[in-house]
């Protein structure tokens, strides 16, 4: 009977996934996303396993997900296991140079792009992306496609929520993701960007100049850095100076963390409240 009901959900595109395993058993209802085959229009896939089928659905999207993230997972003793908001996976294209290797999170008109810095990869915001997602909005993770600029790159993962439909959009970037940011938030139209946060920007990286940057960006600014980070420190309260921006706020932290890690240790919670307000602020909920 089961496996009857599963061939016609899958014949019907009902169940846009090929794996269930002995490891995906959770009771409840866990959602899952996926593209109408004309690619257009992401719909929301609801498995009411413990009443339907018994056992769990594992979407494709997911087990790409976590597939691609096992070692992060494990090391940090991570799971998705009980996500309940869509996961869309996105895709470069090498052949054209469009679109962006990653994920999008949750769902909603507005969304956070997350850019990782050069030590890391997508995986690393999983904890970040999963707590902006299950606040309605889409948050977009992704890794580098080696352009001429990681700009671009941030450019590009905006040009695909664009085509989702998301209406504003908060830059973040840790590092050389953060100095990213502040470059491409003057070159995106669609969504708007409704601000920038920046943690640990550095100064250079791949011919981007954090100065020059910061110039054209007249979006909200939050600058994070650690006091004992000391090239970070010493580039944050001047990227506030060179910003036209009338709502910025430079705030340095005690230690030496760097980058994404200041999310982490004993300044976590201020940190992660501190992006948090701000992302609040310039992404209202209705």
């Amino acid at each position: 009977m089961r496996i009857r009901l599963l061939a016609e959900l899958r014949r019907s595109g009902r169940i846009p996934f090929a794996h269930i395993g002995d490891d995906d058993v959770q009771r409840g209802s866990v959602m899952h996303s996926r593209l109408l085959p004309n690619g257009s229009v992401p719909v929301l896939i609801i498995c009411t396993v413990s009443v339907l089928l018994g056992i769990s659905c594992s979407g494709g999207n997911i087990d790409e997900l976590a597939q691609r993230c096992s070692a992060f997972m494990a090391t940090n003793d991570l799971s998705l296991r009980g996500i309940e908001v869509p996961v869309q996976a996105v895709h470069y294209d090498s052949d054209t140079d469009q679109g962006i290797d990653g994920f999008v999170l949750g769902g909603g008109p507005d969304s956070v792009i997350l850019s990782n810095q050069v030590d890391t990869d997508l995986c690393s915001w999983l904890p970040t992306a999963r707590r902006f997602a299950e606040e309605d909005r889409r948050v977009l993770i992704y890794d580098y496609a080696g352009r001429t600029s990681p700009s671009k790159d941030i450019e590009a993962a905006a040009n695909e929520l664009a085509g989702m439909g998301v209406d504003r959009v908060v830059l973040v970037g840790s590092s050389m993701g953060a100095l990213a940011s502040l470059a491409a938030a003057s070159s995106i139209e669609r969504p708007v960007v409704s601000g920038v946060a920046s943690l640990s920007a550095v100064s250079s990286y791949s011919g981007i100049d954090a100065w020059r940057a910061a110039e054209k960006v007249r979006t909200p600014l939050l600058i994070l850095a650690a006091r004992d980070d000391l090239s970070a420190a010493e580039v944050a309260p001047e990227l506030a100076k060179a910003s036209p921006s009338k709502d910025e706020r430079v705030v340095v932290l005690e230690g030496s963390e760097h980058g994404i890690d200041l999310l982490e240790g004993k300044n976590g919670p201020r940190a992660r409240s501190l992006l948090k307000g701000f992302i609040d602020r310039n992404l209202p909920q209705n």
